[in-house]
């Protein structure tokens, strides 16, 4: 049995439904915080299986008491967290609770009954690009730029310290770029319950009328266009790296990986290609930068092509099509 934190979500959602595929067994453990309970049933359909899942929160050691007790779990994808890099500055203390605390928790359980896998959800927010080159995995790390930046790293130190003395379970570090796109049925879009701050959403919000314009954060970045540069890379694939990651049998210390497309995108490229893709006219300013956000942040994933065998296989125009077609269902 494989137990998804978070798996009602976005990233969650799309994983199970390919780990189902797959051949897997899965358990979700959500607590609807930022997600939808009609995403379960969405799951079943989509990859025709059951799965177990249970409402509750990983912060609570009853609930994990629960979940290890009436299921034989294998392999934990840990990907419950909040992930807004401006709210986090907002709510330090409370962005370290549910982040860190939730994997605190979580590993604590793991420890008590072994699990085989463990793979944390991370992010490429952790790094401190110094150039317009693609980051590897040993691009150095910059903490200070934001709460979920130290969150995420925090839980990787942690990860890395529950490895040492936990040998018998092979972890895993996964750093995302920038997922977009839906599984094209259209029944799993990106649709939180918080404001968003991510590029696709806010270009849906324009796209159907509810947003005049779309605000671009800055024109003047050492970028071929002024905008900022970044990584997009189709939610799809990135669930199959999930399966894939599966099959890697870790040794010593956690294997981190970044997964991305290893393409860069301007934030004016992915504007334009929205509306060429779709049909539609996007109307945006340009508003000031944003202190958090780095110049280009696109990632290398020789690694993840060596170690797991993946490369992602859709491209970024699908993933807009995609993204688009699942946004128009939600009206």
């Amino acid at each position: 049995m494989i137990l998804i934190t978070g798996g009602a979500g976005y990233l969650g959602s799309h994983t199970a439904v390919a780990l189902l595929k797959a051949g897997h067994e899965v358990i979700i453990l959500d607590n609807f915080s930022n997600s939808h309970h009609v995403t379960i049933s969405k799951i079943e359909r989509l990859s025709g299986k059951d799965l177990a899942f249970i409402e509750g929160d990983c912060r609570k050691k009853d609930v994990l008491d629960r979940v290890f007790s009436e299921y034989e779990v294998e392999a934990v994808f840990h990907m419950a967290a909040s992930k807004s890099v401006f709210e986090s500055n907002a709510s330090p203390l409370e962005y370290a609770d549910n982040n860190i605390t939730s994997t605190i928790n979580l590993l604590k359980a793991c420890s008590k009954k072994p699990v085989k896998q463990f793979i944390f959800s991370s992010s490429a927010a952790v790094y401190n690009p110094a150039n317009n080159n693609n980051l590897d995995e040993d691009t150095p790390i910059d903490i200070k730029k934001s709460s979920y930046a130290f969150n995420k790293y925090a839980c990787e130190r942690l990860l890395l310290d529950f490895s040492a003395v936990n040998p018998a379970t092979n972890c895993y570090i996964l750093r995302y770029f920038n997922p977009i796109g839906a599984n094209p049925s259209g029944l799993l879009p990106e649709n939180p319950k918080s404001d968003t701050v991510n590029l696709l959403p806010a270009i849906h919000q324009v796209a159907l009328g509810r947003a005049p314009e779309l605000v671009i954060h800055g024109n003047d970045y050492n970028t071929h266009d002024g905008t900022c540069v970044r990584d997009y890379v189709h939610i799809s694939d990135i669930a199959k790296a999930h399966v894939a990651v599966l099959a890697y049998q870790s040794a010593g210390k956690p294997l981190v990986l970044n997964l991305g497309s290893g393409q860069g995108l301007s934030v004016l490229d992915i504007v334009q290609a929205f509306e060429k893709v779709n049909g539609c006219k996007i109307p945006y300013r340009f508003g000031p930068p944003r202190s958090v956000d780095a110049p280009y942040l696109v990632s290398d994933i020789s690694r993840a092509q060596r170690c797991i065998h993946w490369s992602p296989k859709l491209k970024y125009t699908e993933a807009l099509k995609d993204g688009w077609f699942a946004a128009r269902q939600l009206t």
